[in-house]
């Protein structure tokens, strides 16, 4: 890779961070969920906040989700160096990975919903 080193590339500065904290998150809201239905804290979408049992099994299946798209992100920022491309090029990779792991966890977890909650 010619240019400026890996690990200053936005796909390693922005992806295991980005994962970092998506573990820590994950692992903090699977050892403290909020108990409450509220509206700051924990997974909160209309389907979620409509019963208190859809409310806990919400937050207990996105905080698992989010630790795992968490990890995937810092295993994507490091993979990527073993992928043969220009810099530019993966720069540009990492970035989207946070925003799709994050559609995933919301459509995953709303899928998980409907199905546990005919």
């Amino acid at each position: 890779m010619n240019g400026v080193p890996y690990l200053l590339s936005l796909s390693f500065i922005f992806t295991v961070p980005a994962g970092i904290t998506l573990v820590c998150v994950g692992v903090f809201l699977l050892i403290k969920p909020p108990k409450k239905i509220n509206g700051w804290y924990g997974y909160r979408t209309g389907s979620s906040m409509k019963s208190k049992e859809k409310w806990d099994f919400a937050q207990s299946y996105s905080s698992k989700l989010t630790i795992l798209i968490g990890l995937l992100l810092v295993l994507i920022g490091f993979g990527i160096p073993f992928i043969q491309l220009d810099n530019k090029i993966i720069s540009a990779i990492g970035v989207p990975f946070l925003f799709i792991g994050v559609f995933v966890l919301f459509i995953l977890t709303e899928m998980a919903i409907d199905r546990r909650f005919k």
